[in-house]
């Protein structure tokens, strides 16, 4: 699993996922940052397992990540189920690797 960046991948994925919050919608962001967002995925299998959104800031030559005003919260969002508790555990800690990265 390797984390890319592509907006349009992820708005074809929030259109068929009714589980992405509100904030993290691609309209909610577009609205509230307008082209000062990007967004972190991480596929598995040809789907995203693992979502990161971020608004990008330029204050007094620095530039920082942040979430837009009237966002109560951007965060990863992991989409791993498993019926084993130790294997969901793991790939979730993989998942949140590749973000960072």
């Amino acid at each position: 699993m390797t984390a890319i960046y592509n907006k349009e991948k992820y708005r074809l994925f929030c259109d068929g996922n009714s589980d992405v919050p509100i904030f993290c919608q691609p309209w909610w962001l577009d609205t509230a940052a307008g082209d000062a967002w990007d967004v972190c995925i991480v596929e598995a299998n040809n789907s995203i397992v693992g979502y990161l959104p971020y608004t990008i800031t330029n204050k007094l030559g620095l530039t920082s990540l942040s979430q837009p005003s009237l966002t109560q919260h951007l965060g990863p969002l992991i989409n791993v189920t498993s019926s084993n508790p130790e294997k969901e555990i793991s790939s979730q800690n993989k998942i949140i690797k590749d973000l960072i990265e």
